[in-house]
Parts: C-alpha cells; structure tokens; sequence
C-alpha cells in the first residue's frame, strides 16, 4: 500500500514540475511573439500613418491617425505588460493598416 501512494506521490509531483514548466514557456513565447511584432512595426512618429496604439489612461487604446481621442480602448492595463512594451507603447505604435492594428491588439490582449 505504501508503495502505491509512494508512486502515485511521485507521478503527481512529476505531473506538476510539468504543467509548471509548459506554462512558463508557453508565457514567455507569448512575450517573445508580442515583442518581435512590435519590433517589426516602424515606431518613429511620422505624418502618414492611420492608426497609432498607445496609452489611454492606463489602459490600451487605439487612435486613428494623430487623434487626441481614441478610437477604442480596451481592458488591458499597460502596467500589467513588460517594461519594454510598457517604453513602446508610451511613445505609440504607428500603423498603416488596421490589419496590423488587429494582430498587435490581440497579441496585447490574450
């Protein structure tokens, strides 16, 4: 009897280490993912851009073009983001299509 509870102990602490391990890999492949996106996007201010996602009190927005109002703003708190995308999203990202706009909102989101 001892035995059994000695493997089942064993499988279930192996089982753990696991599910621990997959989720922070899992989270920093989402950060890497969320990072390189941001990295691809030209972050310098220019006068042609359509969309800009940026900071709105605390949280998430998205703007159309050099509007002082946003277009939408979502739940997601900039504080609760790594630094460096909290240092990026201080000064904006600037987008020309709302494709591009989709895909780092919901990177940002999920």
């Amino acid at each position: 009897m001892k035995k059994n509870f000695k493997y089942v102990f064993m499988f279930l602490l192996v089982f753990s280490f696991t599910v621990l391990f997959l989720n922070v890999v899992q989270a920093d492949k989402k950060q890497q993912t969320v990072s390189e996106t941001t990295e691809t996007v030209t972050h310098e201010l220019n006068e042609n851009y359509l969309y800009r996602i940026s900071d709105f009190k605390g949280k998430l927005a998205i703007y159309e073009g050099d509007s002082k109002i946003p277009y939408k703003v979502y739940d997601t708190y900039i504080s609760s983001l790594p630094l460096d995308d909290q240092e990026i999203l201080k000064v904006g990202i600037c987008l020309n299509s709302f494709a591009e706009v989709k895909k780092i909102i919901e990177e940002y989101t999920s």
